[in-house]
């Protein structure tokens, strides 16, 4: 039983990591009429630097005056967390991005935070996230795929059994 419980989580890591990450679609965003911190971020991440995108972003978000800009750096910061393995971080930051107005992408920040959460094992979340992104962008591959993934995991998790006494 617990042999099983690690090999549906070790499976489960292994494909979020997988996952389709949608660093294309904020690219053509980011790329549109943005601040040079936020280009220089992205193409950061093009290059496979997630810290540095981390770096480039940290202390500046907040000096973004405009909140689809705000939104957009928060996308970039939940990406690069993702890359580096800090879900926790990378989650809060899909957050804010979804808080900031990033409406013209919020698919994209809910398929992500979905993402975050699955990688936390709670299923629940990220399953009603994809619900939720799905509403917004019922054509997007990556959305469908990711809330099938989700769905799978949760099915395979062993019942939780309380013994009588």
């Amino acid at each position: 039983m617990k042999l099983n419980k690690v090999v549906v989580s070790v499976i489960g890591v292994a494909t979020v990591l997988l996952l389709a990450w949608h660093s294309r679609v904020n690219a053509e965003v980011v790329t549109v009429q943005q601040p040079g911190v936020l280009e220089r971020a992205e193409r950061a991440l093009e290059r496979d630097d997630p810290a540095g995108a981390v770096a480039l972003l940290q202390d500046r978000v907040v000096d973004l005056r405009r909140t689809s800009y705000r939104s957009d750096a928060y996308g970039i910061l939940c990406r690069a967390h993702y890359q580096l393995g800090e879900y926790v971080q990378a989650e809060q930051a899909c957050d804010l991005a979804l808080d900031s107005g990033g409406k013209a992408i919020a698919w994209s920040h809910l398929n992500n935070r979905g993402v975050m959460r699955m990688a936390q094992g709670r299923l629940e979340e990220a399953i009603a996230d994809f619900h939720a992104a799905q509403r917004i962008n019922p054509r997007a591959r990556s959305v469908r795929s990711n809330l099938a993934m989700a769905e799978r995991l949760k099915r395979a998790q062993p019942m939780k059994v309380s013994a009588a006494y």
